[in-house]
């Protein structure tokens, strides 16, 4: 499935990249531009982020059930989400304009 349409990203691509950027910190805060750049690429219009933040959540959230010893700092996880409830309101704001 295509998540970013205007660098034809799929979402097994970007799956792929925040797993490699999980491995190799588990710590590092997680962001669409970190996962973008891990891929080479740029975000253009952004509009797919909130679905790339939205990835992103629910791998830290996989990769902590699968991994009880290694915890994730659960504020980082509500970070992320707060992004993308963020994201997810400003967005028709900014479509209206």
């Amino acid at each position: 499935m295509i998540i970013c349409h205007c660098n034809v990203l799929t979402k097994d691509a970007i799956l792929e990249a925040i797993g490699e950027l999980i491995d190799e910190d588990r710590y590092r805060l997680i962001t669409p531009g970190t996962v973008y750049r891990r891929l080479g690429k740029r975000g253009k219009c952004c509009g797919c982020f909130p679905q790339v933040v939205g990835l992103i959540v629910s791998s830290l959230e996989e990769f902590q059930t699968s991994n009880p010893t290694a915890r994730v700092d659960r504020s980082l996880v509500g970070a992320a989400s707060a992004s993308l409830h963020s994201a997810a309101a400003i967005r028709p704001a900014l479509q209206r304009d």
